[in-house]
């Protein structure tokens, strides 16, 4: 029973506690929020599709309007959960919680969930001008939706200008965040806007929870507050125009497939104990802005294995790595770098026989000639091998001693200075790369031999302009480093046909291996097995190899080299699947896949009919003399195969 109940007009006002099982229909729209709503402990409130939740506001610059004083409620209302809300509204017809007042200054307070409720549920819904409740601690509910008991459901939800979109203090389970939009007006500020805080450092019973954060979509002067432990996926999101504090300090942390538009973010890959492997993979970083202006920053650090691969990088970004323990290993390659500044800025704890950072196979170009590459700001020595580093005014610049091995790299700038400082017993040392330009007499002490000044004659044009021509003179003119990888930026082959065999200059300087061949993977469509459609965010994972994840097309590319592989599919709302796939070298066997719901009811008939007019992909096409046609089915059963000149 709602203890005020008032039918109006065109309007219910609602208030009090909800003491049963409670549904709120459209057909009484709005609901009127002019006093708290307190959903009972045991008790659900239902909110059907379409229900619009108008909540009383105050001014959001009168701080006293959201706080309880002597227990009494602030003028800002709110719905304070102890037990359940059940918000489910479609694409078609969205639930929308929002402020009564039309005074741009005004804010409601928050839906704010206590410690002790069970997992309350919202999809399709969209969240306004929410601000926050002060209420007797613990409870100071800053979000849209404050979930203090650890636990929620949320999908395809929006959050417009709220001051928090998400917050807790603590985790007790799995937290997804699946086909979110949050967004901040650029001419409102409050002193810092946040799409999600999720803090869960000072939680004593935490149990390193996973957190995915995927497919959503986070515009304006928002920012992140993640603290505590628990791992953090970032997979396929979008970042436009962000302007805040961004603190990414929670455990274990991921990147992939993500999309960093302009404004400001400080992307932290961390990895919390020696045993974890961490990746910055896939992702787009892109900022048109003035030179130095609105930075993105990659920081990477911790005690374990960081990836930062497959990358492209443009603009005012930098990867600053932090080398500060003796276990950590760091790899940053096959990326694709355009920088207007600074590129990697290295700080850490000196070791001495340092393997932790290697660098390879990227291609590093300044848009003006008076940048530097590599900043030192402590004595770390990282192996930069194989690098495409063009147009830069300084190769290294800092203060601290350091003995970095640069080889076969290809180096060019129009002024080329190597340090600001060239020390005594610690100098960088350059061997086997391609020189645009002598190494100074004054720094001689850094030639380490085999280095050419030559043009090394790149193609100059189409998808590859760095690659090489026929007659350069990096090809087979390398060294075969051991810590080479066996294939190069677009994964051919790094030892190609035509190499010297039994020598140790078998491979091409610089990033690309001229006239090579493909390792060798798989291209990959998964699709729902009730109903045909794409699947994006589905993990694939083989022994050994870091994870991939479909993209919104549901396609995957898994470069493996030749072998046979066991693929196991995965996504959180869908049974695991696991595959066997052959792989040769050159071509990338496609396969598709079909994933069944874990909550899927169907009948046979439904299943079969979802099957019957399927496209099925071959590979090569165009083909001359054979090709491959794959399939893969839900389960055993006939099916009829038509083929179509």
């Amino acid at each position: 029973l709602i203890m005020c109940l008032m039918s109006m007009l065109d309007s219910i006002e609602v208030g009090g506690h909800i003491t049963q099982n409670t549904t709120w229909s459209p057909r009484n729209n709005p609901y009127l929020v002019n006093e708290n709503v307190y959903v009972d402990a045991g008790v659900t409130l239902t909110i059907l599709p379409g229900v619009e939740v108008r909540i009383k506001s105050a001014d959001k610059n009168n701080w006293d309007d959201f706080s309880y004083e002597d227990g009494i409620p602030p003028i800002a209302k709110m719905i304070r959960v102890s037990g359940k809300i059940v918000a489910k509204g479609t694409k078609a017809h969205p639930i929308l919680f929002d402020k009564q007042e039309a005074n741009p200054n005004y804010r409601w307070g928050s839906i704010g969930i206590t410690s002790s409720a069970p997992e309350s549920e919202f999809e399709y819904c969209v969240f306004k001008n929410s601000y926050c409740i002060y209420e007797n601690s613990p409870y100071y509910f800053l979000g849209a939706i404050s979930f203090y008991n650890g636990i929620l459901s949320i999908r395809h939800c929006k959050f417009y200008n709220n001051i928090y979109g998400l917050e807790t203090i603590t985790l007790n389970a799995n937290l997804l965040i699946y086909d979110c939009e949050f967004f901040v007006e650029p001419t409102l500020y409050i002193f810092n806007y946040t799409f999600l805080c999720i803090d869960d450092f000072y939680n004593p019973n935490s149990q390193n929870y996973q957190i995915i954060i995927a497919n959503c979509r986070f515009v304006g002067r928002g920012g992140f507050n993640m603290f505590g432990v628990s791992h953090v996926l970032w997979l396929n999101n979008e970042f436009t125009n962000l302007d805040n504090s961004c603190d990414m300090n929670a455990g274990s942390t991921s990147y992939y497939g993500n999309r960093f538009l302009g404004g400001y973010i400080e992307a932290n890959l961390y990895s919390k104990t020696q045993n974890d492997s961490v990746f910055f993979r896939k992702n787009y970083a892109n900022d048109h802005g003035e030179y130095g202006s609105q930075t993105r920053g990659i920081l990477t650090t911790g005690t374990g294995k960081s990836f930062i691969s497959d990358n492209v990088f443009l603009g005012n970004t930098f990867i600053a790595i932090y080398a500060n323990n003796e276990t950590c290993r760091i790899n940053i390659n096959n990326n694709r770098i355009q920088t207007k500044w600074r590129f990697f800025v290295i700080y850490g704890l000196p070791v001495e026989n340092d393997e932790r950072i290697n660098i390879y196979n990227n291609i590093i170009v300044s848009e003006h000639n008076y940048n530097t590459v590599f900043g030192y700001n402590d004595s770390i020595h990282p192996k930069i091998f194989n690098n495409h580093i063009v147009n830069y005014y300084k190769i290294i610049t800092g203060f601290a001693e350091h003995n970095t091995e640069l080889s076969n790299n290809i180096i060019t700038g129009t002024v080329w200075y190597l340090s600001d400082i060239i020390f005594d017993e610690f100098n960088p040392n350059f061997s086997y790369n391609c020189l645009s330009i002598p190494i100074p007499e004054n720094q001689s002490e850094i030639d380490g031999g085999n280095n050419i000044v030559a043009d090394p004659m790149f193609v100059g044009v189409g998808r590859h302009p760095y690659a090489l021509q026929e007659n350069s003179p990096c090809i087979d003119s390398g060294l075969n480093l051991p810590e080479l990888p066996p294939y190069d930026i677009v994964y051919n082959k790094r030892i190609s046909i035509g190499a010297l065999n039994g020598d140790s200059l078998v491979v091409d300087r610089g990033a690309y291996e001229y006239n090579s061949v493909y390792v060798g993977g798989m291209r990959v469509i998964v699709r729902d097995a009730g109903n045909g459609q794409l699947i994006d965010c589905v993990k694939a994972q083989i022994n050994g190899f870091l994870p991939e994840f479909t993209d919104s097309l549901g396609f995957l590319h898994f470069v493996t080299m030749p072998g046979e592989f066991d693929v196991t599919f995965s996504r959180w709302d869908y049974l695991n699947q696991t595959l066997h796939v052959s792989v040769i070298e050159g071509e990338d066997t496609p396969v598709t896949v079909y994933l069944q719901r874990t909550n899927a009811v169907s009948t046979d008939e439904e299943s079969l009919s979802a099957q019957n007019s399927l496209f099925l992909s071959n590979y090569p096409n165009p083909f001359n003399p054979s090709t491959t046609i794959s399939w893969q089915m839900p389960e055993e059963g006939e099916v009829e195969v038509s083929i179509f000149n």
